[in-house]
């Protein structure tokens, strides 16, 4: 699972560059989609579609599924089996990517950098301006790469808790370490960033719901398991569930009954497997598991209705929407409203509020001189600059040139006044030195 995480990784990095995004942000957005989406699958989905048995697969699907091998595993459904065998090792592949995903950037910026930047010293072969900046800058921190290992990590542990709680411990585990080495990674071992735009995180915001969609199916499904946790039908959700699934009370218990007596080749038969499958679906609507179905039903219509509104309905149905959204604000939020509009009164310009950051020793901005713990560095910098000028400008007056204060306070300016005295025939002779081979018109020259 690892190795193909890194795989993806660097397939989708040639796929998004070869798509142009225009801005940073949209490069970001989209690499990062692609990672979540192929992780998530290749962690999560594949483990249990893999270990599972679909018989009488549509041949249609089967272009698919076989190359894969999915469906063709030995678990009907999840079972103490299940668990102590697949389940176990999911956690590990969890528990081993808390420590794969986050310390290869300490390994990068504490040993490999430093090696590598050694090593071509050593050789010899950083000797110009490009070569030594490309050895001594840091690498970019991929904030695409590690969001996308985040909350492929948090949605396979959303996913799977109901049925391995002790997920939610590793979880705790991976976001401490991650969000230490991760700072650490960013602040000491990174270049700077880019300025992403906040559609990055928004878009991120959008996965969490989803794995909870996910998490109340799969809870379901094993809540529902009357092997495993017995419970009694819901009186005002069993006959929702009747008419969705298309199979009575009755009719669920003889398609039980006959799944428990069947043998492993009986089975996959479509007369009994068919009717058990709408016999678990029922099942949804018991006491151990029917607030869950609740929530299952409620983000399934949500976002069947989300996305046809986006594929769809966006053009036409906008400014409706938008209207909407106008009329709640006016008649329904009218409180938060005035308290926003006090805030933006009481709001203090920015010169004041510099002062008081400024008083209180704290910094707010990035330039050198505004900080206490470069300003040192900076006024040596320009001493030296300052130092550099007035070099130049006794250079000109031993040339005979007069340049005007605002020439000499620039080095454009200086170079400006030198270019006319360089290519003067009595300036260069006055500066050229002679040399005791030299005759009169190679000093021209």
């Amino acid at each position: 699972v690892l190795v193909i995480n890194q795989i993806l990784l660097l397939l989708f990095t040639m796929f998004v560059d070869f798509m142009r995004p225009q801005t940073v942000t949209e490069y970001t957005t989209v690499q990062l989609l692609m990672l979540f989406i192929s992780q998530f699958i290749n962690t999560s989905l594949l483990i249990l579609l893999v270990n599972s048995r679909f018989p009488n697969i549509p041949s249609v699907l089967q272009i698919i599924t076989q190359p894969l091998s999915i469906g063709k595993g030995e678990y009907y459904e999840m079972t103490g089996t299940w668990f102590s065998i697949i389940g176990a090792s999911l956690i590990i592949t969890v528990v081993v990517q808390v420590f794969s995903n986050t310390l290869p950037q300490i390994l990068m910026a504490r040993l490999v950098n430093p090696l590598v930047r050694s090593l071509s010293i050593w050789m010899g072969g950083a000797v110009t301006k490009e070569t030594l900046e490309m050895i001594y800058e840091l690498p970019e921190w991929n904030i695409s790469l590690r969001v996308a290992q985040t909350f492929n990590v948090v949605c396979t542990i959303v996913f799977y808790s109901s049925g391995m709680p002790i997920l939610y411990i590793a979880g705790a585990i991976y976001c401490t370490v991650g969000y230490w080495i991760d700072k650490y990674g960013l602040l000491r071992g990174s270049r700077r960033p880019p300025a992403y735009n906040q559609k990055v995180i928004e878009m991120c915001m959008h996965f969490i719901p989803f794995a909870a969609v996910l998490h109340a199916c799969l809870a379901c499904f094993l809540f529902g398991n009357q092997i495993l946790f017995p419970s009694e039908f819901n009186d005002t959700l069993v006959g929702f569930a009747e008419s969705w699934v298309g199979i009575t009370q009755a009719d669920a218990a003889a398609a039980q009954s006959n799944w428990l007596t069947a043998s492993s080749s009986e089975r996959d038969s479509e007369s009994i497997y068919v009717p058990y499958i709408q016999a678990r679906w029922l099942d949804f609507a018991r006491m151990g598991c029917f607030f869950l179905m609740l929530i299952f039903v409620i983000g399934v219509v949500y976002y069947v209705l989300y996305y046809l509104y986006i594929g769809l309905f966006q053009p036409l149905l906008s400014p409706v929407v938008s209207g909407i959204r106008e009329l709640f604000a006016k008649f329904c939020c009218k409180d938060l409203c005035k308290k926003r509009a006090q805030v933006a009164e009481h709001e203090a310009e920015w010169a004041t509020t510099e002062k008081d950051l400024e008083g209180k020793g704290y910094a707010f901005s990035y330039l050198m001189k505004d900080n206490d713990k470069y300003r040192g560095a900076h006024n040596a910098i320009e001493h030296s600059s300052k130092a550099e000028l007035a070099r130049r400008g006794a250079a000109l007056s031993n040339l005979g040139v007069k340049s005007s204060p605002k020439l000499e306070g620039s080095p454009s300016g200086l170079k400006a006044a030198i270019a006319p005295a360089a290519f003067s025939g009595e300036a260069a002779k006055s500066v050229t030195p002679t040399a005791p081979n030299d005759n009169e018109e190679d000093r021209e020259a």
